[in-house]
This record gives structure tokens, C-alpha cells and sequence, in this order.
């Protein structure tokens, strides 16, 4: 659910067209997004710290593209893919923006570099 859509779901509730019970279930199943061959939680994010990482090894090029595409037009950067081999991540890389390394067999779609920001400790 956009800004618009849920403006618009909010405006439904203020003029009665709406129940708030039915606007509260809505607002609960919002974060989810169910593509067919996956159920993408688009929020995990702001209740986990992380969003959601995408495994690889289970799914086709065309799932793990879906999938990313789905979260990076909601808004989500430095989407994880884990245990992703060559030929899949060439499949994605020829859709999206990929950063691939393939000894480890991750990848990461709208990679953003992040200033270092705070202190490293090493104690032995």
C-alpha cells in the first residue's frame, strides 16, 4: 500500500465507507506482498533492523529477479541474495542492478555504500 492508497483507505474510514476494523486488517496485511511463488514482508526492516534477505539457492533467476524488483520498487536498497550461483546471478544482473561475488555466492541488488559511521574496539 502507497501514500495515495492509504490516504485514500483513510479518507474511507473518516467519511464512514470504511469500518476502522476493516482499516486496522487492511494495515495488517499491508506489509506482505504475495507474488504466487513467494510472500514478500516489506516491512521487516523497520520491526527487524534488516530487511529481507532473499536465499537463492531454492529459487530460479526469474523468482530471485521478481522478488528483488518487488522490494526495490518499494523502496528497499542493498537487498541480500544469499547462496546464488553464476548462472542465476547473470540472470538478475541482465534485469537489475547486481553486485555479485561469486566465491561467496552473494549478491546485492541497488547497493548503497554507507559512510563508516562510529568506533571499532579490538580486545584480546
Amino acid at each position: 500500500m502507497d501514500k495515495k492508497e492509504l490516504l485514500d483507505k483513510l479518507n474511507q474510514v473518516k467519511s464512514g465507507a470504511l469500518s476502522p476494523e476493516e482499516m486496522l486488517l487492511e494495515l495488517k496485511h499491508a506489509p506482505f506482498d504475495d507474488i504466487g511463488y513467494a510472500v514478500i514482508d516489506k516491512h521487516r526492516g523497520v520491526r527487524q533492523g534488516f530487511g529481507e534477505v532473499i536465499y537463492g539457492a531454492g529459487k530460479t533467476g526469474e523468482q530471485i529477479a521478481g522478488i528483488a524488483e518487488n522490494l526495490y520498487e518499494g523502496g528497499a536498497r542493498n537487498i541480500l541474495i544469499t547462496r546464488m550461483a553464476r548462472e542465476k546471478a547473470d540472470f538478475v544482473a541482465g534485469k537489475l542492478d547486481l553486485w555479485y561475488h561469486e566465491m561467496s555466492g552473494i549478491g546485492v541488488v541497488g547497493r548503497q555504500e554507507r559512510p563508516l559511521v562510529g568506533h571499532v574496539v579490538v580486545a584480546s
